[in-house]
This record gives structure tokens, C-alpha cells and sequence, in this order.
């Protein structure tokens, strides 16, 4: 039973972290191209294209490779520390009074 629940929540998490990061990399690549769109022709005159496409690849790459590693620590980091606590309180419960 704890194999399937830790399988069921290792699922769990690699799909919403896979959905979070494809709505962030969306939400990011519209603002993005609305701004580009937005922007004056002296801004086309004065920036080359080349340093326009390179800003969006670099940082459709943080938002794709690096920031969901970076979610996927945190979380595990988070619930470590409420499994540590739960542990905590079960053998002394005067702990609670602690908290």
C-alpha cells in the first residue's frame, strides 16, 4: 500500500509540475510577444533582431529547464519537513504545545 501511494503521488507531482510549467512558459511567451508587438519602430531602428530573439530563448529556457527543478526541490523540501514534524508528534505530543 505504501508503494502505490508514493508511486500514486510521485505521478501526481510530475504532472502538475509538467502543467505549471507549461502554463508559466505560455503565460511568459504571450506577455512577451504582446510586449514586442506593443513596442515603437524606434525600438525595432535601435535593437538588433538577433538580441530579440536571444532575450525570448533565454528566457523560455529558465522558465522550461531550470524553474521547474527548482519547484520540484522546493516541494520536496517542503513536504520532508511535514513528514519531520508528523514524526515528531506522534511519539511526543507534548510538542504540539510548541507549535
Amino acid at each position: 500500500a505504501l508503494v502505490m501511494l508514493t508511486s500514486l503521488s510521485v505521478f501526481l507531482r510530475s504532472v502538475a509540475l509538467v502543467l505549471g510549467n507549461v502554463r508559466s512558459a505560455r503565460n511568459l511567451h504571450n506577455s512577451m510577444f504582446d510586449s514586442v508587438m506593443r513596442a515603437p519602430m524606434a525600438f525595432f531602428d535601435t535593437t538588433p533582431l538577433g538580441r530579440i530573439v536571444n532575450r525570448f530563448s533565454k528566457d523560455q529556457y529558465t522558465v522550461d529547464e531550470l524553474l521547474p527543478n527548482v519547484v520540484g526541490m522546493w516541494l520536496s523540501s517542503f513536504f520532508i519537513t511535514i513528514a519531520i514534524v508528523i514524526l515528531i508528534l506522534i511519539p511526543t505530543p507534548y510538542f504540539i504545545v510548541i507549535l
